[in-house]
């Protein structure tokens, strides 16, 4: 006896269901029929000519808000490509120097300029040595340029007498005095809190269209002069990593047998400790200058409370560099502001009169 043909019912059921569900396994479901009957029973309507039914009233076709997805996916690749290749600019930034003979990097030290523990006189006398340098004298910036009070620190506005809008006055006005000496940057952890709160920090807006590079975590750079020689520098606002030995140092340490890469100038901030020394690299017999800056707020209640001993040698720094120098130990010298521009100006000063003496020979 041969199977009966399927009713028509069943199979209008079955293009209803299909219908007011969003997937076959529901509308099977529904129904309490495994999904392959159901698959059955739609075969069979199609054979028969047996549809939905039509809905008694239509809309007009409408634009929808959200991107197409071909679009979509179009704007990931070029948005991938765009971040690759901004990560592999940054893998090691080239600066040409059009400057020849000795030059000097002033690295600024956590500026609080807000605070009222921030040493101002020796501040702007730091500042002017920029101003009268300029062209032999390039800003490096650790970060940490204001307090920046946000959450449950917003309280300490009330704490100093210059306001958080005032804070930002201060900043136009150090960034112009500095104006094109800006050659790096990175910014600090109270920096990072505007750029978490508004999504971007006013100290990008102000660095916008200037010559120098300012990173939010770390600036890798070589700077090429016109000598061919080359001094590559790393900057980050702290390098992570401790020691009751050598607080100042052992981050910078611990980064450079981790990643291997040696360059001629480690420079960091945030701790408000003060240290340098050489470290040479047993392969390459290259000397690395390892530079931690204090910073200006001296008059410090939070290290007060907690009892931190004062470990400031300078605030800032001058690293003066010589590319004509041969032995790595002296390629790089560092010392305090004021007397590394008089040795700077000695050393260029000694560098003219060589190159002078070279040109008359010859």
């Amino acid at each position: 006896m041969g199977t009966p043909p399927l009713a028509d019912d069943l199979c209008i059921e079955a293009v209803r269901a299909v219908s007011l569900h969003r997937s076959k396994q529901d509308a099977a479901a529904s129904l309490g029929i495994p999904r392959s009957t159901l698959r059955s029973r739609i075969r069979k309507a199609e054979e028969r000519g047996i549809y939905a039914d039509e809905p008694s009233f239509s809309v007009d076709p409408l634009t929808s808000e959200d991107v197409p997805t071909p679009d979509l996916l179009a704007r990931k690749d070029r948005d991938w490509e765009r971040k690759k290749q901004a990560r592999s600019d940054r893998n090691l930034i080239h600066i040409k120097l059009n400057v020849d003979g000795p030059f000097g990097l002033m690295f600024f030290g956590d500026p609080h300029i807000d605070d009222d523990g921030c040493n101002w006189k020796l501040f702007r006398e730091h500042t002017e040595l920029i101003k009268e340098n300029r062209d032999i004298l390039f800003s490096v910036l650790a970060g940490d340029l204001t307090n920046n009070w946000i959450g449950r620190l917003n309280y300490k506005y009330g704490q100093q007498t210059i306001t958080a809008k005032q804070s930002w006055q201060l900043v136009e006005w150090w960034l112009t005095e500095l104006g094109e000496s800006i050659m790096l940057g990175v910014m600090g952890n109270h920096d990072h809190w505007a750029r978490g709160v508004q999504g971007s920090s006013p100290l990008e807006w102000f660095m916008a269209n200037r010559t120098g590079v300012l990173e939010p975590y770390e600036v890798n750079a070589s700077i090429d002069t016109p000598s061919g020689e080359a001094f590559t520098v790393n900057l980050r606002h702290n390098f992570k990593g401790s020691s009751i030995y050598n607080k100042a140092l052992a981050g910078m340490v611990k980064q450079l047998r981790i990643k291997g890469w040696w360059p001629d100038i480690m420079l960091a901030g945030h701790i408000h400790i003060s240290q340098f020394t050489q470290v040479l690299n047993p392969t390459t017999k290259r000397v690395t200058h390892l530079v931690r800056a204090s910073g200006y707020k001296e008059i410090d209640d939070y290290a007060d409370r907690e009892e931190f001993a004062d470990h400031s040698i300078f605030e800032s720094a001058v690293l003066v560099c010589d590319p004509y120098e041969k032995d790595p130990r002296y390629r790089v010298r560092v010392y305090d502001p004021i007397h590394g521009v008089k040795v700077l100006k000695m050393m260029r000063s000694e560098w003219e009169c060589d190159k002078s003496a070279s040109t008359f020979i010859l």
